[in-house]
């Protein structure tokens, strides 16, 4: 190809659209100083001449910028800012009615995971052009990858509908993968099995949408908690890239055709998320094949995250941030990642960089679970107003919650209130929860109420509130006085009552247990032993 086009070139050099394939197929031919020399070419050929005759057209300048962003991801897999402006110039600068261009500008806005831009030029082309099938397999393509389940199975509608009793011969695998993965996303498991079986039986083994629905299969199995059947329906994979690997056939499996590099991909993230979803969990396997798969293919960001999370529950805490790091920056669609990191963040007591994290976060979601550990974040980042403000935002059902009392969200609310010395408040919030003790899943919200009657107990007060926090103390039953907010609430106490040596004593044991955290911690482990080691301190001063 480069050897016809240099030819083209040299007949016409004026002849724009060579220019732009040949600097395209040169900036592919893998050499660094050829990849450079190309992107300065396409650099050139983008902009539209102003006050001058334009010998390219529009429609050249547009797959200048396109190849251009291409070649920018190729030369670095982070510069997914500067290849989205690209895209954007590209689809400003293109005709509308050029279909196959608007296609393979979808296309690239999926590669950098960018769906919903992606479904809004496919969505563009259904609209004009309703029977086109290409157009149409790429809005769902693009609407399974915006997570939207729904608008993909109505985009699919005209492709399936009516077909599902055809014979399998006539079966659109292609069309009936993409509906299964959309039922997937919709939590509607039952219908997702079904449409994978019937494309399992009427595909050849090794194509394509055979491999996919295998893949799938195992997501539906580690969705419905049965990691013993995705093992079962994966193992058939993953012995076929092992003889992949021995024979180094470069991909080719037994059906005769080709898997692609991101179904070998797929197939061992999930062979590895199967691994840990065992019981027990199979984590030295897990983690062998995770660091296989980031030393081969460094820039994916499921298998640093993966990784990331399995060394962060082993206790690896720095390579485990160095993952989930590597993960934040090479997607940054990645949310999985960017709440891994700040849980681990939160754990090593970086409450700042957690907070900045979750403030980033909350612009895109805001489920209850994030909201609260957000909270948590402002709380410990000396932000505990902002905190409260953040928690009125969190509505969980009945359903939800784990219990009698939604403990989580009163002890945050609880703990932030303290803070701001609205101990009052906190008596009102939690005196009937501590009340009704034997529907308490932990003595968190009895511990913060002891420390609440503590923080009133001033002038006339101090006696009634003190004697409250006493009772309350006491009727703890013992398994449940080694709790740490219970210990530190003991301390604060003992150090109200003016039994200073006591306090010291409980407070240093704390703090010696604290010295080493679960990695499943949310970071109010370290609070509470940075928090006891200020009261230490003020002791000794």
């Amino acid at each position: 190809a480069i050897v016809a086009l240099t030819a083209a070139q040299s007949r016409q050099e004026d002849l724009v659209g060579a220019q732009i394939d040949l600097a395209y197929a040169r900036g592919r031919s893998g050499k660094a100083e050829q990849l450079a020399e190309a992107k300065q070419v396409l650099q050139g050929l983008i902009e539209v001449p102003q006050g001058a005759p334009d010998p390219a057209g529009r429609a050249e300048h547009a797959r200048a910028a396109l190849w251009l962003a291409d070649l920018t991801l190729r030369a670095d897999p982070q510069a997914r800012a500067a290849a989205r402006e690209l895209l954007t110039k590209a689809q400003t600068l293109a005709p509308p009615s050029d279909v196959l261009f608007q296609e393979e500008l979808a296309q690239a806005r999926l590669r950098i995971g960018d769906g919903e831009p992606a479904a809004a030029i496919a969505r563009e082309l259904v609209t004009r052009l309703p029977q086109r099938r290409t157009s149409r397999i790429l809005l769902a393509r693009a609407l399974v990858a915006a997570k939207q389940g729904s608008d993909a199975l109505t985009a699919l509608g005209p492709l399936i509908e009516g077909k599902d009793k055809t014979a399998k011969g006539a079966l659109d695998a292609e069309a009936q993968l993409l509906r299964a993965q959309a039922l997937f996303l919709t939590h509607d498991t039952l219908a997702a099995q079904q449409v994978t079986r019937q494309i399992i039986a009427a595909t050849p083994g090794g194509s394509s949408e055979h491999v996919g629905a295998q893949l799938l299969a195992g997501e539906l199995f580690l969705k419905l908690g049965e990691p013993v059947s995705a093992r079962r329906s994966l193992e058939p994979l993953v012995r076929q890239l092992d003889k992949l690997k021995e024979g180094g056939e470069g991909g080719k499996p037994a059906g005769g055709s080709r898997t692609s590099h991101e179904q070998r991909l797929h197939i061992q993230l999930l062979w590895a998320r199967t691994l840990l979803a065992m019981r027990p969990p199979q984590q030295a396997e897990a983690r062998a094949l995770l660091e296989s798969v980031v030393a081969a293919s460094p820039d994916n960001a499921e298998a640093h995250y993966l990784l990331g999370r399995l060394l962060r529950e082993l206790g690896v805490l720095g390579p485990a941030e160095q993952q989930l790091t590597a993960a934040v920056r090479d997607d940054d669609h990645l949310t999985s990642a960017r709440r891994e990191l700040a849980g681990l963040l939160m754990l090593r007591g970086e409450f700042g960089k957690a907070h900045e994290l979750y403030t980033e976060l909350l612009k895109a979601e805001k489920d209850n679970e994030l909201l609260i550990a957000a909270a948590r974040a402002e709380r410990l980042d000396s932000a505990p107003e902002k905190a409260l403000t953040t928690l009125l935002n969190v509505h969980r059902q009945t359903g939800e919650i784990a219990g009698k009392f939604d403990e989580e969200l009163l002890a945050e609310r609880a703990r932030a209130l303290l803070l701001v010395e609205r101990g009052g408040e906190v008596v009102n919030l939690l005196g009937g929860p501590a009340g009704d003790l034997g529907q308490l899943k932990k003595p968190t919200l009895v511990a913060l109420l002891i420390r609440a009657h503590v923080s009133l107990a001033e002038g006339s007060q101090q006696k009634p509130e003190l004697a409250a926090a006493r009772a309350l103390l006491g009727k703890l039953p013992k398994p449940m006085l080694p709790d740490f907010d219970v210990r530190l609430a003991e301390a604060e106490l003992l150090r109200a009552e003016g039994k200073r040596a006591d306090s010291a004593q409980v407070l240093n044991a704390l703090v010696a247990s604290l010295q080493t955290l679960p990695p499943t911690s949310s970071g109010e482990e370290t609070a509470l032993r940075q928090h006891a080691q200020r009261l230490l301190e003020a002791k000794k001063n």
